[in-house]
């Protein structure tokens, strides 16, 4: 309960920016905002072996069709920072009533700290329903990733998403950037505007390490 005013506080402030971006998972889908509203995701991120922890907000709103989003991360301690990423996604289907649909993000990001300077990502999410019946959704990424102060490289990842009853749904996950992540959770959702995440997973390499995940998100209107 004490973490919770860290991750309701950010986005709250933020809110005038009305914006958006990722949730706390890697693998982006093939959705944005409804028309007309906005969302909240806020997240405190933890990698125990490295002592590093992230918090980070993301408002976002989609007045026109377009979602436009502004990612605020804050890195504690030292070697930390602050990263702000704005972004804009656009969606081409309708993956409800389609079973499918793609979309394109665009990203520039500028941090300070370790890792200061300047860059961008572009990435393609599409979405595609498997057994509309029982709501499974295949999530699938490819983009480029040029990330302040680093090469830029490919990047990618597939996930999965199985409601679970009314209130509950399941993600499974693996991305791949600079460094390779799986991941898995749950979702518990509170009404049609709140929902919280928990998730837990792994960065593999020549220094593996776990991480585990808090996630709060809110729906607005505008």
């Amino acid at each position: 309960m004490r973490l919770l005013p860290l991750l309701i506080a950010p986005p709250l402030l933020a809110c005038a920016a009305q914006a958006r971006a990722d949730a706390s998972l890697y693998v982006d889908d093939a959705t944005v905002t409804p028309r007309g509203q906005c969302q909240l995701e806020s997240w405190l991120r933890v990698r125990p072996r490295l002592s590093l922890r992230e918090l980070t907000s993301v408002p976002a709103c989609n007045p026109r069709g377009i979602e436009y989003s502004l990612m605020l991360s804050h890195f504690p301690g030292a070697g930390g920072g602050n990263q702000a990423s704005l972004m804009l996604k656009h969606v081409w289907g309708d993956l409800e009533a389609d079973g499918r649909a793609l979309a394109a993000s665009l990203a520039v990001t500028t941090a300070s700290g370790g890792g200061a300077g300047t860059g961008w990502a572009f990435n393609l999410p599409l979405s595609v329903a498997l057994w509309p019946r029982g709501g499974t959704l295949l999530h699938l990424n490819l983009g480029w990733n040029w990330p302040p102060a680093s090469a830029g490289k490919a990047m990618g990842g597939a996930g999965l998403e199985q409601p679970l009853g009314q209130d509950w749904t399941a993600f499974a996950e693996a991305w791949v950037d600079h460094h390779r992540w799986r991941q898995v959770g749950l979702r518990r959702q509170y009404g049609p505007r709140v929902g919280v995440d928990l998730m837990a997973g792994r960065r593999s390499g020549p220094q593996p390490e776990r991480l585990l995940t808090l996630g709060l998100n809110l729906a607005l209107s505008l």
